[in-house]
């Protein structure tokens, strides 16, 4: 009998953006890039910048679907702020380092939801990390997130948003 060797081969791809709005006269709501979430419970992604590297879940693809919004580096890249679209106002925020930007790195961070809460923190898995945020959305209860969206104000920011998975055998 001869021994037998299997080979899995997993290719992950990945989504490069680079994000750059600038518009100082007014606050613009311009989500450029929107990744396909349906199905899923968490994500994982990566953001270079000095501040404001904004993320944000929605039911449709436009600003009438926002639900959540995460700003990483707030306020000079002091705090990180999670806020509901319906009240305008942070629903939690912190001033960790671990969840604040790095101008020179790739940091990576997940969010994971389940109905009208969400849990964001830092790391590579879902639910691991030294530091979690987490917020719920309290006018609503069942919650459908179809999108995760992207954008920055005035300062550049770059992201990498994993795409899929793809098996080959």
């Amino acid at each position: 009998m001869k021994n037998t060797i299997s080979i899995l081969f997993v290719t992950v791809c990945f989504l490069f953006v680079s994000s750059t709005i600038i518009n100082l006269d007014r606050w613009d709501y311009e989500y450029s890039n929107f990744i396909d979430i349906r199905g899923l419970n968490s994500k994982v992604f990566w953001i270079k910048g000095e501040q404001r590297g904004i993320v944000a879940l929605f039911k449709n693809k436009d600003i009438n679907g926002l639900i959540f919004e995460i700003t990483f580096g707030l306020y000079n890249n002091k705090h990180t702020q999670l806020r509901t679209e319906y009240t305008r106002s942070a629903v939690n925020e912190t001033s960790h380092p671990a969840l604040l930007l790095n101008a020179k790195e790739f940091k990576p961070y997940w969010i994971e939801w389940n109905g009208n809460k969400i849990v964001l923190g830092d790391g590579m898995v879902p639910g691991s990390g030294q530091t979690t945020l987490s917020g719920v959305n309290t006018i609503m209860d069942d919650i459908q997130f179809n999108y995760l969206g992207i954008r920055t104000s005035s300062i550049p920011v770059s992201y990498i948003l994993e795409l899929s998975t793809c098996r080959k055998n």
